[in-house]
């Protein structure tokens, strides 16, 4: 993946969004 997960730490950031770090971090374990 070419993106930065920081970008996605942010207060403000809708739940969805949080949700979807969550799965990202969890699918980085895997691959």
């Amino acid at each position: 993946m070419g993106f930065s997960q920081k970008k996605w730490e942010t207060k403000d950031a809708p739940g969805w969004l949080q949700y979807l770090d969550l799965v990202i971090s969890n699918l980085r374990h895997f691959v």
